[in-house]
């Protein structure tokens, strides 16, 4: 037998003259064709003898000559190898989309684009699962050849899809749920259709989020049904369901240590709890405790310890108070101390979300945070002195282990410890807004403030007057803590880069205080640290500071009154926290002593046909300086109701007093559940004759609405349809409209606005 071999050569692969035949007679052998052959939507790899597709078969015939001369033909038969173009541009609504490749190579590299210029590698096999929509580039290698394809893939749900709950709100009967979609929904037009198995319930729906209050305690089930339409008119969907345990309705438990009588279950203020202690065993999450004036200690060698997390303790009560913001914790003081040695006062461990608010908080003597023991917990801390404590590390406070902290409106004083006598941090990253620390002495360092690997963000906030063998106010040890718009007590001019970072306002100065920490013989004391004239202090602030956590620890997205949150509307004293246009720096707010003589001044209460006064109509007195207040409701035959008036009382009652200017600012008005309405004469200085017409037009400022913000929403509540217009920080007009009685939702972008509402003001900040 004769063996020939065959070879082809191929030209770079130019297109052929005339069309390549698929049956060549060869006489001379090797015979040499110049040019592959070709097909549309193809790329020709090479020969193969092997039958897989895509092949196409070649006939080669060839004439073999014997030795005589004499002519004998064969054929010999072989298969051109073709990769087939491939090309995919996918629509649909989930992945995985399995993306496939031609077979017969001898390898495969698929890659994502990831930008036009960036590609990364996910799979070397012949077939591909994409799970993301996108670009991607298959790379096969035949030996003889690489080729490129490119598929693209759209996806109508991308990645993964989830329907949560906000964990940070207790699943309790009457507080307000947000329930909420978690998915890519970028480049999509997508709609919710909500759901809920429970018809006893109040709710609101925006978009990707459900807002729902549960009537009855157990298991809920919410769901939602989402309806992605794509560009290709492809419409997709798909339902999402999650599951809730309510448990019984937010508790509030009450202590009054003064209490006479009663049952002492903590239901009421007749019934109040003697003991802090029988309160916290009680509280669950969501729960509040309301402590009144008084000194308590905890049991003997034990602390205040929260059981729960999300249980918030306040105190600064007269016993007397309905709803939060009643409470005048200034006039109210609620002191928390120990009465033995080797304790906190208040320990945190582990625990989320509680709160301390309207304390006195001393003589806690403990190795670390004599007062507060953090550790590893997350807690507010607001409205409080913190003095007179004692530890080895964090005379006032101690946060460790990763215990977080929110301190607002509060005064660390006359703590001593041998470290961080009024603050010791280690790994922790507290936030101080509106602090005072100031005359606490270490032994040690860091009189005022101790970091140790930890990086608080100290703004508007007083460190001055502390003391100690080293950096009498801020010691840091691998450290950094932010300081903005503070005063900080300095032994050089400019800024010290050992305190931590500049992040701009902060100023050296003295803050005048009204009475200094030290006395001039360097000896301890009890100091006054409100604000003296001329204080460098005085209105050197960051409002945006005050707004933003005045909102911040508003957690729920409404807040009716009985869960007002009492925040930042005051300073450490009870002032307006703002009485000019821009805050002050420290816990306390600057304004000249005003007082007023103790004398009665006479209110004069009319007798009105079909209304009931209480107290009765009269001649009453009032201190000079003081509130008068009293309420109007109508009797039960409607006496007072003219023939087809269907308006609210509070809509009708108009009360003067003569004088203009106290007509328009100086009269509050509140309507209560029953419809009767509360009148607040304010700060009473002179003798008042009132006339009270219950058919007119109210003149007097009317309260009861609510202005509050909630993510990218501004959120009001208003008792009938009233007029808004909402402001920037500019003084431009960006939303007006007419709202009905009841709750609204008005979405604006992130940033600072007034919000206006007759002639009355409210100052919201969306995050």
């Amino acid at each position: 037998p004769k063996h020939f071999g065959i070879g082809y050569e191929l030209d770079g692969g130019n297109p052929p003259a005339t069309p390549n035949p698929t049956h060549y007679t060869i006489e001379t052998l090797p015979e040499k064709v110049q040019h592959a052959p070709t097909k549309a939507g193809y790329t020709f790899v090479g020969w193969t003898n092997d039958r897989f597709a895509p092949t196409t078969q070649m006939t080669v015939d060839i004439p073999l000559k014997d030795a005589a001369g004499h002519y004998t033909q064969d054929s010999l038969t072989f298969y051109a190898h073709w990769h087939q173009k491939i090309v995919v541009d996918t629509v649909t609504c989930e992945g995985p989309l399995r993306l496939k490749g031609m077979p017969g190579a001898k390898s495969y590299k698929w890659e994502y684009l990831v930008s036009a210029t960036e590609k990364k590698e996910v799979g070397n096999a012949q077939h591909f699962d994409a799970e993301k929509s996108g670009t991607y580039v298959l790379t096969t290698d035949y030996g003889t050849v690489n080729v490129q394809d490119t598929f693209k893939v759209l996806f109508a749900f991308e990645g993964k899809q989830e329907l949560k709950n906000n964990k940070h709100i207790p699943a309790k009967i009457g507080r307000k749920q947000e329930f909420y979609v978690r998915m890519d929904t970028v480049g999509r037009n997508v709609s919710y259709k909500w759901s809920l198995t429970e018809g006893d319930t109040t709710h609101s729906m925006k978009g990707d989020s459900l807002y729902v209050v549960f009537r009855t305690s157990g298991k809920k089930e919410v769901g939602v049904e989402i309806t992605v339409t794509l560009p290709s008119g492809l419409i997709c969907k798909k339902v999402l369901s999650a599951s809730i345990v309510i448990s019984e309705k937010y508790n509030g438990f009450f202590v009054d240590q003064h209490v006479q009588g009663g049952r002492e279950d903590g239901s009421s203020w007749a019934n109040a709890y003697r003991r802090i202690e029988q309160a916290l065993d009680k509280a669950r999450a969501g729960d509040c405790v309301w402590v009144a004036r008084g000194v308590y200690t905890p049991p003997t060698g034990k602390s205040y310890e929260m059981k729960y997390d999300s249980v918030e303790v306040y105190g600064g009560f007269g016993a007397w108070e309905s709803y939060l913001h009643e409470r005048v914790f200034a006039s109210n003081q609620t002191i928390v101390r120990r009465s033995d040695n080797g304790s906190s006062v208040i320990v945190i461990e582990g625990s989320k979300g509680m709160r301390w608010d309207g304390f006195t908080i001393e003589q806690g003597q403990a190795t670390q945070g004599g007062g507060i023991l953090n550790k590893n917990g997350q807690v507010t801390i607001a409205n409080c002195i913190i003095r007179n404590n004692r530890a080895d590390q964090g005379g006032g406070i101690y946060n460790g282990n990763g215990g977080d902290a929110v301190i607002f409106n509060t005064e660390i004083s006359g703590n001593t410890a041998t470290d961080g006598a009024g603050m010791y941090n280690h790994s922790a990253h507290p936030r101080l807004t509106n602090v005072t620390i100031s005359g606490n002495l270490a032994s040690n360092q860091g009189g005022g403030l101790y970091n140790d690997g930890s990086n608080p963000e100290v703004r508007n906030t007083i460190l001055w007057g502390n003391r100690a063998a080293k950096f009498p106010n801020v010691s840091n040890t691998g450290s950094t803590p932010m300081f903005s718009f503070s005063l900080i007590e300095k032994d050089r001019a400019g800024w010290d880069v050992a305190l931590g970072s500049d992040q701009g306002g902060n100023i050296d100065g003295s803050p005048v205080f009204r009475k200094r920490g030290f006395d001039e013989s360097g000896a301890m004391r009890e100091g006054d640290y409100r604000l003296g004239a001329n204080s460098a202090a005085e209105n050197q602030g960051l409002n945006r500071y005050v707004y933003v956590e005045k909102t911040r620890d508003a957690h729920l997205p409404t807040l009716n009154e009985s869960e007002y949150h009492s925040g930042f509307p005051y300073d450490l004293s009870g002032m307006n926290r703002i009485i000019e246009d821009r805050v002050d720096i420290g816990a306390y707010e600057y304004a000249p002593d005003i007082t007023f003589p103790k004398v009665s001044r006479e209110i004069v209460i009319p007798t009105v046909k079909g209304l009931i006064f209480q107290p009765t109509p009269g001649i009453h007195y009032v201190n000079t300086g003081d509130d008068f207040t009293f309420s109007v409701k109508e009797e039960e035959s409607g006496s007072a109701l003219k023939a087809g008036e269907k308006k609210r009382l509070i809509e009708r009652l108009k009360i003067t007093t003569g004088d203009p200017i106290r007509d328009k600012d100086g009269i509050e008005m509140t309507e209560n559940e029953d419809g009767s309405v509360t009148v607040k004469l304010i700060k009473v200085t002179e003798g008042i004759t009132l006339t009270v017409d219950p058919h007119a037009n109210s003149s007097a400022v009317v309260t009861g609405e609510k202005v509050w913000s909630y993510k990218d929403h501004v959120l009001l509540s208003v008792k009938a349809s009233t007029d808004v217009r909402i402001y920037d920080l500019e003084g431009r007009l960006v939303d007006a409209r007419k709202v009905n009685a009841g709750e609204t939702s008005i979405a604006l972008p992130q940033g600072i606005y007034l919000v206006r509402i007759a002639d009355r003001s409210y100052k919201v900040i969306l995050r």
